[in-house]
């Protein structure tokens, strides 16, 4: 199979994705969003801790677009194709690029996000953007070594983020042990959080945003 080219849209026909896309464009239509979470599986799992997305961010009329197994691609594809349309959030969180990891360099990887940025600017002008660090995860047959090019990647985004005047989280460090491994206690199948892993992240996130409302 060819290699989709990073800056490409491309729409995805599974049920999954079908599902929560019409999901996400009826939610924005009846519901007035501040603050927004935009990704793939990893922003999606807040769902799995309500308790704890409730408590750091409802009072912020907030919205999860997160959807399972997104690449970078296939979130172009949605913010095209309506998710954006007609809301105006003061902050925007946006994590996406571990599922592009196995295929594409860190070169790519930043372009692609940076695509996603592009659109960003046109359609939300006036959100303050929080552009989050991909976050580690272990190997697996696909690459050996996926916390070395994520290291690359996040000191790209960093660099990005402030040509863009964005901010740039990074909160990786919190998930690695000292044998440059994930902490399965965090990340429970060494790629997505459990809700410890979803503890530090809004407590690390939680007062950027009440700054950026301030």
């Amino acid at each position: 199979m060819t290699k989709q080219d990073i800056r490409d849209s491309i729409q995805r026909f599974d049920d999954h994705h079908i599902e929560r896309h019409e999901h996400i464009l009826d939610f924005n239509i009846n519901n007035k969003i501040d603050l927004l979470f935009i990704g793939d599986s990893i922003t999606r799992r807040w769902l799995e801790v309500p308790h704890l997305w409730e408590s750091y961010f409802s009072k912020y009329n907030s919205a999860n677009l997160g959807v399972g197994m997104d690449t970078i691609q296939n979130l172009k594809w949605r913010i095209l194709n309506g998710e954006l349309d007609n809301i105006q959030p003061k902050v925007v969180v946006l994590l996406i690029g571990t599922n592009n990891l196995p295929d594409y360099s860190p070169e790519e990887i930043t372009q692609g996000i940076e695509g996603i940025l592009d659109i960003f600017k046109e359609k939300i002008p006036n959100s303050k953007i929080i552009l989050m660090g991909i976050l580690p995860r272990d190997a697996d047959d696909a690459c050996s070594d996926y916390i070395s090019i994520v290291n690359e990647i996040n000191k790209k985004l960093s660099i990005v983020s402030r040509e863009r005047n964005l901010i740039f989280l990074d909160i990786g460090k919190e998930y690695i042990m000292e044998n440059n491994k994930v902490n399965r206690a965090l990340m429970e199948d060494g790629l997505h959080l459990i809700e410890p892993g979803y503890k530090i992240w809004g407590d690390t996130i939680i007062p950027l945003i009440n700054e950026c409302f301030q």
